[in-house]
């Protein structure tokens, strides 16, 4: 049955558990009055279901049509006719973002490609009637370039710095450690810091561990160079970016030196007080310096193999020896007292720390990962260096996986260094296994693992 109402009031008859359809009312609010017995009106709650009329409308506030949006944008939906409350769904591109009471929406556009994206509303009434809305935006957000890779090395020598790593801040002496592949005979390391030379050692063989002195450089980033050669004239260059934090701009220039005062009676004397002379030592030890006659206050200059540590007034030092390699090495004492007069001393130590060495490689073939050092910690994007031994043929290929996932591979007629980015935020903090695998052109496989930890 079909009825039309007047004026919001309508009467008829109708047996019960009848459906009917009633137009006219301008209120979806509807109370129905039994009269079947005059003298005893009844209210009686029948099911509503209330159409639509086309009246119900949704809209979007904010962000204004073809607006240009990025960041956390507040997206404010509003509807208008029909019954309340009402249900907003919102949607990006036919993907629903939020569905619920609530007309805003904190729309993090950072997860959304920089594009035109559409933005459809619906929105659903108390009786289920809907209305529907669509706004277009273009998303621009600013997009952060990858850091820089670290420098290839150059030159007929293969030569890399496995300490200190790209992006170390350095100050006062510092330890390098240079390996130095394809040389013939007796090979020297030449270490350079803001274009000064800081420091040089020979070896026959690899790595070559030498310290330099960071004073000679001015401070903020600087470029420390590995320049090698060996005793046929081969050479070869690696370097990498530090920064310099010793506090001053410039090198500090030696002060000018005073006149001697007259001599004091008594003569200064510079000793070793720990460790004992031949001692073995490993981890962080104390040295122990003094220093008898002369003019106090005494003034204490502690070197390590020609290499200075630290100079002031204590007579104490916590020397970490794990910077220094596993050998016999000199520690040299200056005493200056008030006066200038200068008194000095030596001791002979060996350094024994226990070394945690890389798993051996497995395969046919031998490769090595000189970077990032097993056990170490890595953070950000890192370059993994690989070497292979033992290759055949000019085409090798050198592959990195991380927990069995393979990150990149290389493919290159050359034995090493090969450098393959690591962007390390794609995989979770903690501990996990980075294996190096190289193929080469017959088909001769090998592979090597070693433990590192994430830390972003």
């Amino acid at each position: 049955h079909a009825y039309r109402a007047d004026q919001n009031a309508l009467e008829f008859t109708a047996p019960s558990s009848t459906s009917m359809t009633v137009t006219g009312f301008t209120s979806s609010t509807i109370r129905i009055i039994d009269l079947t017995d005059p003298n005893a009106p009844q209210s009686i709650t029948p099911a509503i279901t209330t159409a639509s009329d086309g009246t119900k409308t949704a809209a979007f506030t904010t962000p204004a049509a073809g607006a240009i949006v990025s960041g956390s944008t507040t997206v404010t939906m509003s509807a208008v006719g029909g019954s309340a409350p009402y249900t907003y769904t919102l949607a990006l591109d036919g993907t629903a973002l939020v569905s619920g009471a609530s007309a805003t929406y904190a729309w993090n556009t950072a997860t959304t490609s920089n594009a035109s994206h559409r933005l459809t509303l619906t929105a659903r009434d108390a009786t289920g009637a809907t209305a529907t809305a669509a706004r277009t935006v273009t998303v621009a957000n600013t997009v952060t370039a990858p850091p820089a890779p670290t420098p290839v090395p150059t030159g007929t020598l293969g030569v890399a710095v496995t300490q200190p790593t790209a992006g170390t801040t350095v100050r006062g002496t510092a330890w390098a450690v240079v390996w130095v592949n394809g040389a013939q005979g007796s090979r020297t390391v030449t270490l350079t810091l803001g274009g000064r030379t800081v420091g040089s050692a020979s070896s026959t063989s690899g790595p070559i561990s030498l310290p330099y002195d960071t004073a000679l450089s001015g401070d903020g980033v600087q470029m420390l160079t590995a320049s090698a050669r060996d005793a046929s004239g081969n050479s070869g260059v690696s370097s990498v970016s530090l920064n310099v934090a010793n506090g001053a701009t410039a090198p500090t220039p030696l002060p000018a030196p005073t006149p001697p005062p007259a001599p004091t009676p008594a003569a200064l004397i510079a000793a070793f007080a720990t460790p004992a002379a031949g001692a073995t030592v490993s981890g962080t030890t104390t040295v122990t310096m003094s220093a008898t006659g002369g003019t106090a206050p005494h003034t204490y200059t502690l070197a390590l193999d020609g290499a200075p540590l630290v100079s002031g007034a204590a007579a104490s030092y916590a020397w970490n020896t794990t910077a220094a390699s596993n050998a016999a090495h000199t520690l040299s004492l200056t005493v200056r007292d008030a006066a200038g007069v200068s008194s000095t001393a030596t001791r002979t130590v060996t350094v024994a720390n226990t070394v945690t060495s890389s798993p051996s490689p497995t395969g046919t073939l031998r490769v090595f990962v000189t970077q990032p050092q097993n056990g170490g910690t890595v953070t950000g994007t890192v370059w993994p260096t690989l070497w292979v031994e033992g290759q055949s043929g000019t085409s090798n290929t050198f592959t990195i996986s991380v927990n069995g996932q393979v990150l990149g591979s290389q493919v290159t007629s050359s034995r090493g260094p090969v450098s393959i980015p690591w962007i390390t935020t794609g995989t979770a903090n903690g501990a996990v296994s980075l294996s190096a695998t190289v193929r080469d052109a017959t088909g001769n496989t090998g592979s090597t693992t070693i433990s590192v930890s994430i830390r972003n």
